[in-house]
């Protein structure tokens, strides 16, 4: 690593803007203790540290200092710090500290900030030194170390982009030749950078870099681990989870480190407040010599696809970053965020992104140990390794020895002063050509060479190049790996090679570059695969903006669900475009086509008949469309009957389902009589038609209510003075007809609930029971006994019983015989479950559920028989015979047809009916603009579509359909439909006696 402290005089200077951190190591333990002492101008050694003390040094900290292992400090106590050296120490950064009790002022520093006598100045050193790094540690001769950098050589920042880092050591592969080593020391300096400016929007960028930085919106509290890992599982992954190392993953601001298989060594805690600079420094450095326990160190296993395993020597570097948990808890519960990406800072949630206020500006860690003589086969084996590595032999007698500059730590010394000799002339040029040709093809060479193991790695390693330069050409061979792959990202234009598990993914994890530079490999890999699909998405979503046919849109939906190039949310954006689109189109089309059927259409009966039906069942309109084709069919409809007042009082009347509304002095009585528009035959039309509706609903209403009460089994609503006694009392007597009356429905009440009290009474935990079990046998005579009583109760119940589903199936069969549409009959139809629900065992008299259910097939098979022979012979349009009718003909179920019917008549009455209409002359068809109602034009038109009766059936059938269900039974009943076609009817011969 580079070296920290500035050297001044031979003697060790540091200047701090956030105070001076004093380090003591106990004999016993290495474990550093950190407490701010003061903060003085500049700091001065008078002299050399005795030899007892080499371990004290300063360092600087910014941050809160944890022990992990208690340490204990030996020796004489130095004088504690006065309060007013501690006051004058407390730091102005936002970061919090914690002192430790065991730490003393050391003899060498001078409260008042005086300076004592220097040392002639010096421009530069001999060349007897020892190796030092910024912690001061020396390394002795021979020595090597793992320098990790999370940096690519060609960034200088990076972003905190993480929640979890795990960083491996002591993973380097250079290693060969032996089998043990021992460890000397762990040195990291981690440098940070965090971004607080004033508004909340304002934003910059990382500098050199297009990654935005935004504001740190709430404390940003940073931890370091230094641990070693106990668990043999863990110990051969080479990347560990935030889930193999916390106990709770989903609990960073409180976690806990799995410590049954995780030794936590050192920790370091920052907390980055929201206050200070816009840019605002932040430092932390970690220092640890290895105990002597903790030195020996062999090589275990070191299997290609795994981690290099040491028995005791498996340590590992986490960072754990907790910054708006908040965010974090709704990133592990969302489930469009994938699992790799929930631990990621910067992730978009709920509109609101967290984004990346901190960002490193260094981060470099080393860990040092030196090859042991046994992994040689005789010292002078040794000395050539130790020659190779061009390190220098420390001179640990010497007491007036000086940290050497970074400029100057490779100068060559004379050899009296225990210099290491020059290398000849001769060999320099033969290394640097070897050099330049290693580095002129990792430039020429192809990318499959560049990787490890591979041709470019094995020529550098097998080469007589010292260690230092194996390992500079290495670290090129990767930078230039890295800069072919990410080239290879920024070129390509395939989607396929940049998804993950493919081309370009598994080069990069097949790379051994440092897990950062994999990490921002992945990252841009995933940029420029959302820009390709992005661009992919726009052009589907152009073509799907520019296509209106239907038929278009439906080959575009089949494309994209082919598209593998797309992920499946944008598949999901762009059929919900594509079925939007379609459903526009679908509706645009059919409106079109109903707007000019109405404006053709001149035929009142087609238009409130026809195109209506049209319109209700088409289930691709809206409502609010269905409304405004209604509208304009209607406008239509006013305008060929020329009486618009006439047509919406019509309307209104025959829609009403509130018989208040039609009652004398009711809503419609007067607003027919104030409406100045009508004449008095219309207003005579009109009242007519309200009291034949009113007739109709309260009728209709008589008789739901009937059947109501012969079907009710709650004896409670049958009681007196219950709901259907209320039921009678509201219905209008002097609006019934055909014998009805309010005493038949009270007696049928009455009927019902006795019926049902001498089922209840007769039933086994009833009343006769009761009696009956009162009855003591033994003073019965003759043949009288229990049982026999029992038996006539059974008797009777069973009696009973069969009388009402006698009652019952008689009911189904009048319906089945009065029914006058089809669809009461159908399959499906309410009588068809009641049908269903009869009981065989209690039905008497050969009533026979067989023959009703096969009744009801008779029934609609003959009458879809006979609405089809009517609509045959009056159709006139061929291609619907060839078609519809055709089609309609074949669902008949000829075996349940009655009275000469069959299969035959009709297609020989259908093929007549296209032989006819072919052979008259195509003559357009005057037809009538009156009203229907005027009876000198409504037969020749309205004939067309069937006889008077059968549209009289058309017309309850459509008003039907208005009701619901229960409207229907309650208001409706099935028996009175023929009740309601004779009023019609009767109305109807009025007016054309007229």
């Amino acid at each position: 690593m580079k070296q920290e402290l500035n050297d001044q005089n031979g003697d060790l200077t540091k200047f701090y803007p956030d105070g001076i951190y004093v380090q003591k190591f106990n004999s016993k333990s290495s474990t550093p203790m950190y407490e701010p002492v003061h903060k003085p101008k500049q700091l001065y050694l008078k002299r050399k540290l005795p030899r007892k003390k080499q371990k004290e040094f300063i360092t600087y900290c910014n941050a809160k200092a944890k022990q992990v292992t208690k340490s204990e400090t030996t020796g004489k106590v130095k004088k504690k710090l006065n309060s007013k050296s501690k006051k004058s120490t407390q730091s102005t950064n936002n970061i919090k500290y914690q002192k430790n009790k065991t730490l003393v002022k050391p003899d060498f520093i001078d409260d008042g900030g005086r300076s004592f006598s220097k040392k002639v100045c010096s421009l530069g050193k001999c060349g007897d030194l020892h190796a030092y790094n910024v912690c001061k540690f020396k390394r002795p001769f021979g020595y090597m170390s793992d320098i990790i950098n999370i940096f690519e050589q060609d960034k200088n920042f990076v972003p905190v982009d993480r929640r979890f880092y795990s960083i491996p050591l002591l993973q380097k592969k250079n290693k060969v030749g032996f089998t043990s080593f021992e460890l000397l020391d762990f040195v990291a300096q981690i440098k940070m950078v965090s971004f607080n400016p004033n508004n909340l929007n304002d934003k910059a960028n990382i500098p050199g870099t297009n990654i935005p930085l935004t504001k740190l919106l709430s404390p940003f509290k940073i931890d370091f681990y230094f641990v070693r890992i106990c668990d043999k599982d863990l110990v051969k992954k080479e990347d560990l989870t935030i889930e193999d190392v916390l106990i709770d993953p989903t609990n960073i601001s409180e976690h806990e480190i799995n410590e049954e298989k995780i030794t936590p060594i050192m920790h370091f805690s920052v907390v980055i407040l929201c206050e200070g600079c816009v840019f605002k420094p932040h430092i932390v450095t970690i220092c640890r010599e290895f105990e002597k326990e903790e030195k020996d160190v062999c090589i275990l296993s070191t299997n290609t696809n795994e981690s290099i395993i040491y028995n005791i020597a498996n340590y590992r570097l986490f960072i754990i970053v907790d910054y708006m948990d908040d965010l974090y808890q709704a990133c592990l519960n969302s489930d469009t965020i994938s699992v790799n990406e929930k631990i990621n800072l910067g992730t978009p949630y709920g509109g609101f992104n967290a984004g990346y206020p901190v960002y490193f500006t260094k981060f470099e860690a080393e860990i040092a140990y030196a090859p042991a003589v046994k992994n040689h086969k005789n010292l002078s084996a040794f000395a050539e390794n130790v020659e190779d590595s061009n390190e220098q032999i420390p001179d640990e007698e010497d007491s007036n020895e000086q940290i050497p500059d970074e400029e100057d730590s490779n100068e060559q010394i004379p050899e009296d002063q225990n210099q290491i000799p020059e290398q000849n002339d001769e060999q320099i040029p033969d290394n640097t050509i070897l050099i330049e040709n290693l580095k002129k093809a990792i430039k020429d060479s192809n990318l499959e060479d560049l990787f490890l193991n591979e041709q470019i790695y094995n020529n550098i390693a097998n080469s007589l190049l010292i260690f230092e330069e194996k390992s500079q050409l290495q670290d090129e061979r990767k930078q230039e790996l890295n800069n072919r792959i990410n080239e290879m990202i920024n070129e390509t234009e395939n989607i396929d090679n940049l998804k993950e598990n493919q081309v370009i993914d598994n080069l990069i994890k097949r790379s051994d570059i440092t897990f950062h530079g994999k990490n921002l490999l992945q990252q841009n890999r995933k940029v420029k695969l959302n820009e390709l699909q992005q661009d992919l998405l726009q052009y589907y979503k152009e073509i799907i903006n520019n296509t209106d046919v239907s038929l278009q849109l439906r080959e575009i939906q089949l494309a994209i669900g082919n598209e593998i190039r797309l992920t499946a949310e944008q598949k999901v954006v762009l059929f919900d475009l594509v079925n939007e689109k379609y459903q526009k189109s679908i509706q645009q089309e059919k409106i079109n086509n109903i707007n000019e059927k109405i404006s053709k259409e001149s035929n009142i009966v087609k238009l409130q008949v026809d195109i209506k039906d049209e319109i209700d069942d088409d289930n691709d309109l809206t409502f609010q469309q269905k409304r405004e084709l209604h509208n304009i069919r209607n406008e239509k409809i006013r305008n060929l009957c020329g009486n618009t007042e006439l047509t919406r009082f019509q309307e209104e009347i025959e829609n009403e389902s509130f018989f208040g509304n039609l009652i004398d002095r009711g809503h419609y009585d007067k607003m027919i009589q104030l409406n100045a528009s009508l004449n008095e035959d219309q207003k005579k039309i009109l009242q007519d038609l309200r009291k034949q509706r009113l007739v109709l609903l309260i009728n209709k209403n008589y008789d739901s209510l009937l059947n109501e009460i012969r079907q009710s089994k709650d004896i409670e609503r049958l009681k007196d003075g219950g709901y259907y006694v209320n039921r009678i009392k509201e219905v209008r007597q002097e609006y019934l007809t055909n014998e009805r009356t309010r005493d038949k429905l009270d007696q049928a009440r009455r009927s019902r609930l006795d019926s049902l009290n001498n089922i209840e009474r007769l039933k086994d935990d009833g009343y006769y029971v009761n009696q009956i079990n009162k009855i003591r046998q033994k003073y019965l005579t003759s043949e009288r006994t229990q049982n026999k009583l029992d038996q006539a109760r059974r008797s009777q119940l069973d009696s009973l019983y069969g009388n009402d589903e006698n009652q019952s199936y008689d009911l189904l069969l009048e319906l089945i015989h009065n029914s006058e549409n089809i669809n009461e009959i159908l399959s499906d139809s309410e009588i068809s479950k009641d049908i269903q629900m009869l009981n065989q065992t209690l039905l008497t008299g050969n009533r026979d559920l067989v023959l009703l259910e096969n009744t009801r097939k008779q029934n609609y098979n003959d009458g879809l028989y006979d609405i089809l022979k009517s609509a045959i012979e009056n159709e006139n349009n061929i291609d619907k015979l060839k078609t519809t009718w055709m089609q309609a003909i074949e669902k008949i179920e000829y075996e349940y047809l009655t009275n000469e019917r069959n299969k035959t008549i009709l297609q020989e009455l259908l093929n007549k009916r296209i032989q006819y209409l072919q052979q008259l002359e195509e003559v357009p068809k005057q037809e009538s603009n009156q009203p229907t109602t005027n009876p000198d034009k409504a037969d020749l038109d309205r004939n067309l579509a069937g006889t008077v009766d059968q549209q009289i059936t058309y017309i309850i059938n459509q008003y039907k359909k208005t009701l619901s269900a229960e409207d229907q039974r309650k208001y409706f009943p099935r028996t009175k439909t023929k009740t309601v076609s004779e009023i019609i009817k009767k109305a109807y011969d009025t007016i054309q006696d007229k």
